[in-house]
């Protein structure tokens, strides 16, 4: 078949979308000669999450994985499933449009060695006894998380630890910490102020402070196997106090926060196989002594706490919303609750381990548009927040 382009074209150029938004675009097909097709042009939009690793015991090896599928819908641009008549396209250039609309409970898209979610629209070409061509398009999906229905996502946040250091079998005096940050919900984008003291009454100095924003993963396949991973996101690093000193770290400027950067929001809700969760850990490091620390559990989303709407730069204002000629229901329902949301940025996954063992999206020679899963990263919505 002389097929010289098809590509899948989204109106949307970020590829990123919250679910419960409109995917649309066009299929462009160039031919350079006449051709008959058998059915027709399919397009399928498709969304599901997978887990996958092994664990080998001497000489066996074990392979645990799981699946499930979010949306899988098709429509028919040229022909039937059903019809087995050949159709021609003449010689040229053709545009196919279409929409889909997002159910709004997706989870949103994610890539691990471990585990997936991924979302794609797939074009088939389907051909008289000879193989089909296909073209592939992933996008990302930002699960819709919102701040404002978390009961602690506006609350303070507080935690405490200390203990007696012993030296040379007698006990000298505690160190010990209090740590506050002003809420628990947090936005990628966002910078994490806090405020911290500390106190050193013991004989040893404290070598080093931390803060560190933490992400907990959690994969689970054939029901109940699960493997875990504890990923460092961001951290700064503190004041170091000498024996007998005590001082409060108070941050409240740019330089000295942490950012929350681009990644999922917790939970993963609508995926019961992958759980995403997020706490802060604060340490104090005693020369010669062990470590005290202590996490606090945080949220972040994908829609920001109303009274921070204010501190968000207006910057790249693209439509939440891509609104078709007719608006659908679950759309004007999302349009009226966040009419006022900030415009977001889309930016690349921070420590977006690719997917390994990604299928590949057509074994069927010419592949037109193949989506490179090992190397594809979600672009999540992050806010960009003014200075401080």
């Amino acid at each position: 078949m002389p097929l010289e382009t098809f590509e899948i074209h989204l109106d949307n150029p970020h590829r990123s979308y919250f679910a419960g938004q409109n995917v649309s675009g066009q299929v462009v097909i160039g031919l350079t000669e006449r051709s008959k097709l058998i059915h027709g042009i399919k397009l399928k939009l498709q969304g599901k999450a997978k887990t996958h690793w092994k664990e080998t015991s001497g000489r066996s090896t074990t392979h645990f994985a799981e699946e499930e599928v979010y949306i899988d819908e098709k429509v028919y641009l040229v022909g039937y499933e059903t019809d087995s008549s050949e159709m021609t396209l003449e010689t040229g250039n053709y545009k196919y449009q279409f929409n889909f609309l997002l159910p709004d409970s997706l989870p949103s898209s994610y890539c691990h060695k471990y585990g997936e979610v991924k979302y794609f629209v797939e074009a088939t070409i389907s051909r008289n006894r000879k193989p089909n061509y296909v073209s592939k398009v992933a996008f990302t999906v930002n699960g819709i998380l919102d701040l404002n229905k978390e009961s602690e996502a506006a609350r303070e946040g507080e935690m405490s630890n200390e203990k007696v250091v012993c030296c040379f079998c007698c006990a000298s005096g505690p160190l010990g910490f209090h740590f506050k940050l002003p809420k628990k919900g947090f936005v990628p984008g966002e910078r994490i102020g806090f405020q911290i003291h500390m106190f050193n009454h013991s004989s040893r100095h404290i070598t080093c402070t931390a803060v560190a924003l933490i992400q907990e993963l959690k994969f689970t396949a054939d029901l109940e196997r699960t493997k875990t991973k504890s990923v460092q996101m961001a951290q700064v690093e503190g004041p170091k106090l000498s024996s007998g000193d005590s001082t409060d770290w108070i941050v409240t400027s740019d330089v000295s926060m942490l950012k929350v950067p681009s990644v999922p929001p917790s939970r993963l809700d609508g995926c019961k196989i992958i759980d995403i969760g997020y706490h802060i850990k604060f340490k104090m490091e005693a020369k010669d002594s062990a470590t005290l620390k202590e996490c606090l559990p945080i949220v972040i989303g994908t829609i920001p706490l109303r009274d921070d709407f204010n501190q968000i730069d207006g910057v790249q204002r693209i439509p939440i919303i891509s609104q078709p000629t007719s608006t659908p229901a679950s759309d004007a329902f999302f349009l009226a609750s966040y009419a006022d949301l900030p415009p977001p940025t889309y930016e690349e996954a921070i420590n977006g381990t690719k997917a390994e063992d990604a299928e590949s999206s057509c074994s069927d020679p010419p592949d037109y548009g193949s989506v490179d899963w090992k190397s594809f990263i979600p672009r999540y919505v992050s806010y960009r927040f003014s200075a401080k």
